[in-house]
């Protein structure tokens, strides 16, 4: 029941102006909505690709790209993760065109990484071979 902030009666009308002095009484304020409290004002909602019937999901090379990262080349495998971590933002938007442009470029730093990590290795035995003719 408001109660009138000039005089002090209470109002049990619920006509919004004070039946003694005639203000009009402030509105009450709605009580939080329970569903907007259990979210952290941080968290961002999610979406899940929306792939059109009958077709398989898009393969996003995100594990494939963490590996490489980790186990041979940095920068190429950051590239890896960069596009393959835009494969389902892209889907959930409906842009299976563009999903699938950074699925086959994540593809491709992960090729280009675990090739440059072949060769690297390679060139470290050979090196490590040579030197160790060269110290007889």
């Amino acid at each position: 029941m408001p109660e009138c902030p000039s005089c002090g009666a209470d109002e049990p009308t619920g006509t919004g102006y004070c039946s003694y002095c005639g203000r009009k009484l402030p509105k009450p304020i709605p009580a939080p909505s329970i569903e907007k409290a259990d979210r952290s004002p941080y968290q961002q909602p999610s979406r899940a690709p929306a792939y059109p019937a009958g077709q398989p999901p898009i393969k996003n090379w995100l594990t494939e790209s963490v590996l490489v990262t980790i186990l041979c080349c940095m920068p190429l495998g950051i590239g890896g993760i960069i596009n393959a971590s835009n494969v389902d933002k892209l889907a959930s938007y409906g842009d299976m065109d563009g999903a699938r442009r950074a699925a086959a470029r994540a593809k491709s730093f992960v090729v280009a990484a675990v090739v440059s990590g072949v060769l690297m290795t390679i060139l470290y035995l050979v090196m490590q071979f040579v030197a160790s003719f060269g110290d007889r």
